[in-house]
C-alpha cells in the first residue's frame, strides 16, 4: 500500500481483509490529497464509494424489497413503472436489470440535460430519458455493464416505497447496523454525516473544482447526490459491517441479518441471462482471465469496483473478504494505475493469509 503511494497508485487507501466473521486486518497508507485540507488516511476516513453502491445500497434494498413481496425478480417494467413504458422494454425485470441484461447502453450523460430542469424534476426526467434510450441489444442477447440499469432501480424502488434512497438506506440499512459514517450526502438537504474527514475525488472544472463531500459521479450528483448507481460515502469498516450481514446471511450464521440466507445466495449465483456474463444479481463474479480479484479468488467469489477506487471483493470457499477504498481518481481520473494494482494486491493478501495453509497455483 506504501509503495502504490510512492508509485502514485493513488494518494492513499485503506485496505481491509476479513477472514471469517470477526479476524480482519486494516491497512492505511498515504493521504487523503487535497493540497492544505491533505490529512494522513486512517481507518475513520470516509471515501466515495461511487458503484459499491449498487451492492451496498441498492441490491440490498432489492432483496429487502423482494422479501416483504413488493415485487419478484421476474416482475417485468411495465408493472414496476407507474408512467408509460416503451414496448421493447416492457418486458424488462428486475432480474435483467441486476444483472445487466437489458441491453440498455453503459453511460448517457443525462446531467447536461438534467442540471437544465429544475431539482423537483429530475428523478421523473431521468426516469424518462432512460427509458426513451434506444437498446443497443434485445434483453439477454448480451451483458452490458450499465449505469441505467441501476439509476432506473434505484426510482423503482423509491416509487414503490414512496420515499427517496438516501431515507431507505438510512432506516433498512444504516440504523439496524448502527452506522454512523455510512450513507448518501444530498445537496438538497441536511446529511447527518461529516465531510471534514472525506477524501476529495476530482478536480471537475464544470462541477466548480475540486470536489470533496459531494458525489463525484454527475449523473448521480444531478440527482441531488442520491441514486441508485452511486453516491454512498463510507469507510473500510462500516463497508464491512455491511457486507459481513450478507456474508453471514450466505453462510448462516449468528449475527445480525438483513436478509435471509436463501436470498443471499440467490444473488450470489451467476445469473446466467446473458451468454459469456459473468454477474450474478447485483454483484459480479470472477472473470477467467483478468480479474481485478487476481489469481487465486475461486469461481464463487463476488464482488463489485468502484469508478473513484473501491472495490470489494469475497471468496466463500476462503471466507475471504478484501475491501479497497481510494480515491485514485485525484486530482485526475487519467490514472489507470489501480488496473494492475488491485489483482496485485488481492494475490498479496490471499499468499499472504493463506500461503502457509494450502498450496496455491
Amino acid at each position: 500500500m506504501d509503495r502504490a503511494v510512492i508509485q502514485g497508485v493513488f494518494p492513499g487507501g485503506v485496505l481491509l481483509a476479513a477472514k471469517g466473521d470477526e479476524d480482519f486486518s486494516v491497512i492505511c497508507a498515504g493521504s487523503t490529497g487535497g493540497g492544505d485540507a491533505s490529512r494522513f488516511v486512517t481507518a475513520e476516513t470516509v471515501y466515495d464509494l461511487a458503484s459499491l453502491t449498487k451492492i451496498l445500497s441498492t441490491t440490498i434494498l432489492v432483496m429487502l424489497f423482494l422479501e416483504k413481496e413488493r415485487f419478484t425478480l421476474e416482475t417485468p417494467l411495465a408493472d414496476l413503472w407507474p408512467e408509460p413504458v416503451p414496448e421493447e422494454k416492457k418486458g424488462v425485470t428486475v432480474a435483467q436489470m441486476l444483472s445487466h441484461a437489458t441491453g440498455l447502453p453503459a453511460w448517457r450523460p443525462y446531467h447536461q440535460i438534467l442540471n437544465r430542469v429544475p431539482p423537483d424534476e429530475r428523478r421523473a426526467e431521468m426516469a424518462r430519458l432512460i427509458l426513451a434510450e434506444l437498446l443497443e441489444a434485445r434483453p439477454c442477447r448480451q451483458a452490458i455493464y450499465s449505469d441505467l440499469n441501476f439509476i432506473l432501480l434505484g426510482l423503482i424502488i423509491e416509487k414503490t416505497a414512496g420515499r427517496r434512497q438516501n431515507f431507505l438506506f438510512q432506516k433498512y440499512i444504516a440504523a439496524p447496523l448502527s452506522l454512523t459514517a455510512t450513507g448518501y450526502r444530498p445537496t438538497d438537504g441536511e446529511s447527518s454525516l461529516e465531510i471534514d474527514n472525506t477524501a476529495p475525488t476530482e478536480t471537475l472544472p464544470h462541477r466548480g473544482g475540486l470536489i470533496c463531500g459531494q458525489v463525484h459521479d454527475d449523473n448521480a450528483a444531478a440527482l441531488a447526490g442520491v441514486a441508485g448507481h452511486a453516491g454512498l460515502f463510507g469507510t473500510a469498516v462500516e463497508v464491512w459491517k455491511i457486507f459481513n450481514s450478507l456474508r453471514s446471511a450466505y453462510r448462516n450464521e449468528p449475527g445480525l441479518k438483513l436478509v435471509a440466507p436463501a436470498t443471499v445466495r440467490r444473488f450470489w449465483r451467476r445469473s446466467n441471462l446473458a451468454p459469456d456474463s459473468t454477474w450474478a444479481l447485483g454483484f459480479d463474479t470472477p472473470s477467467r482471465t483478468g480479474s481485478s480479484a487476481g489469481r487465486h479468488f475461486s469461481p464463487a467469489s463476488v464482488g463489485h469496483l468502484g469508478y473513484t477506487g473501491v472495490s470489494l471483493w469475497y471468496d466463500p470457499e476462503k471466507d475471504l473478504t478484501v475491501i479497497l477504498l481510494t480515491n485514485r481518481v485525484h486530482p485526475t481520473a487519467s490514472n489507470q494505475a489501480i488496473r494492475t494494482f488491485r489483482p496485485y494486491i488481492h494475490d498479496l493478501v490471499v499468499e499472504t493469509l493463506f500461503l502457509d495453509q494450502q498450496p496455491l497455483p
